[in-house]
């Protein structure tokens, strides 16, 4: 080992011995560098790991240079990552007390060639764009080629849109390269039929009827049928029935997903006609005496023509209306006929408006908790008969009426009548015992 030692040398014969000390100093070799890489051929995309074989003397200092101009290093073997390819004077110095030694080789560092992938739109349908992404590493690329596998012509874009004529499955090929070489990947893509979002209306659709919708699109099974109606109403599936509240025109649209993922909308104008008229009007008393004001509650709007006929001799009044009505002559009742006609048909009532003030009145017979209701109201007929029985429970609208209370109580129960001239009510009070 280094260091100083003690030298003895003894000397020995028959007449005796003798010693002599001399102080050597034993000094270490001088290293020689010299250093070896791996892999053999290294690129940007792994470290390169350097080995040091340097000979002669241990050192005590040792300096790696990456050439690179990052920061050196003291490790025996160490590995660096390059950042960009070039060529790199890589220096290794070895040193100790009795010498140093620096040994300079020339490192090659390129770049990996790309490792190629690419994504499709999904789906992938006959007849409109799919959308190809370069999804590839190992960037900037020199050049970027498509083959679409159609015999159509390559593309150089970096992410282009392609249009398949017809469905099949394409082998899809994307060759990249870069400064280290090129790469290839082929990936099959199905491209689908397309679909044509179809569908049929029920015949004379009408308003406040059911209309029935049904899909007629072929290139089925499907996994969703959507119908958006302009109206505010939604449904799926098909058949589906779906009421409109007026006439006119109504957007009707339908968006269709197939199982292969193929989807397709469609939107039809469907002409609603007017509901099958249904003739009805109500009246209040009007001023002066005999006057009477009608409104139309008919259903079926919107209506070519409404036609009011009063008996009384006087000529109609066409109109919707609300219309008064001054009655000549002197009769107590008159009738009154409303006429009413749309696109789908005509129809009429007739009604008998008294002209006398009303007077209600009406008795009853409890049996248990049920009483019966006779109406003894005089100035009919009546335009409209009103029941309340004071419990909470709904109007009842018959000339007379029978009713069973819930609970024991006292209930004040009103009548009221209304002619062409006025209003009448009468309560009575109904002792309900248990």
């Amino acid at each position: 080992a280094n260091g100083s030692y003690d030298v003895r040398l003894t000397v020995t014969n028959a007449s005796g011995s003798s010693s002599w000390i001399r102080r050597v100093d034993v000094s270490p070799l001088a290293p020689v560098a010299a250093f070896d890489f791996s892999p053999a051929a290294p690129t940007t995309a792994s470290p390169v790991v350097f080995r040091n074989t340097s000979t002669g003397g241990e050192a005590s200092t040792i300096r790696w240079d990456f050439g690179d101009s990052t920061p050196t290093s003291s490790l025996v073997s160490p590995s660096h990552l390059y950042a960009a390819p070039g060529t790199y004077q890589v220096r290794l110095t070895m040193a100790n007390v009795t010498g140093s030694s620096t040994v300079l080789v020339a490192v090659v560092v390129t770049v990996p060639p790309p490792a190629v992938a690419f994504t499709a739109s999904s789906p992938a349908v006959a007849g409109t764009a799919v959308t190809f992404t370069n999804t590839s590493t190992g960037g900037p690329f020199t050049s970027v080629s498509w083959n679409f596998g159609d015999g159509t012509a390559l593309s150089t874009a970096a992410n282009p849109t392609h249009v398949f004529a017809t469905a099949n499955t394409y082998q899809v090929r994307l060759t990249v390269a870069n400064g280290g070489g090129s790469s290839t990947v082929v990936t099959a893509v199905t491209v689908v039929p397309p679909i044509t979002a179809a569908f049929g209306v029920s015949a004379n659709p009408r308003a406040g009827a059911p209309v029935t919708f049904t899909n007629t699109t072929t290139g089925g099974p499907f996994t969703s049928l959507t119908w958006t109606f302009q109206d505010g109403g939604t449904g799926t599936g098909s058949p589906l029935a779906h009421t409109f509240a007026t006439a006119g025109t109504h957007n009707v649209r339908l968006d269709v997903v197939a199982a292969t993922g193929a989807t397709s909308s469609r939107t039809v104008a469907v002409v609603v006609a007017p509901a099958v008229p249904v003739a009805g009007f109500s009246y209040v008393a009007g001023s002066p005496a005999r006057t009477v004001t009608f409104t139309n509650t008919s259903v079926g709007i919107p209506f070519d023509t409404v036609t009011w006929h009063f008996a009384d001799g006087t000529a109609d009044v066409v109109g919707a209306g609300p219309v008064t009505h001054t009655f000549a002559g002197v009769a107590t009742s008159v009738a009154v006929t409303l006429t009413v006609d749309n696109a789908t048909g005509t129809d009429a009532i007739t009604r008998t408006v008294s002209l006398l003030a009303p007077n209600a009145d009406f008795t009853f017979v409890l049996v248990g908790r049920t009483a019966t209701f006779t109406n003894l109201s005089t100035g009919g007929p009546f335009g409209t008969v009103a029941w309340n029985f004071g419990d909470g429970t709904p109007v009842v609208s018959t000339t007379n009426a029978t009713h069973t209370f819930a609970d024991p109580d006292t209930y004040n129960v009103e009548l009221t009548v209304t002619t062409g001239q006025g209003t009448s009510s009468r309560i009575r009070a109904v002792i309900v015992v248990l």
